[in-house]
């Protein structure tokens, strides 16, 4: 009886850290913020500007300039799109 149980607190720990790993993956590749909404510069490049606008902006970590478009973000927020990219929730 101690084996199994030994057993199977070792399996739900062993869980855990699979969970824990999976989570901190997937959340490596977002932008800084949890990638909770657009970037800053992708909404200031859409300040004063319409959905359906061009816009263009840079990006801060690799300093490489984007045009785009001006979309509405499903946070309702206006944010530049570039081109080629996929839309939010795609």
């Amino acid at each position: 009886m101690k084996t199994l149980t030994q057993l199977l607190g070792m399996l739900a720990l062993g869980g855990v850290m699979l969970a824990t790993t999976a989570w901190m993956a997937s959340a490596q590749g977002q932008p800084p913020g949890g990638g909770n909404g657009a970037p800053p510069e992708a909404i200031e490049a859409c300040v004063g500007k319409a959905v359906g606008d061009a816009c263009s902006m840079t990006n801060p970590r690799d300093n490489r300039s984007a045009e785009g478009s001006c979309i509405s973000t499903p946070e309702k927020q206006l944010a530049c799109l570039p081109a080629g990219a996929p839309a939010p929730g795609n």
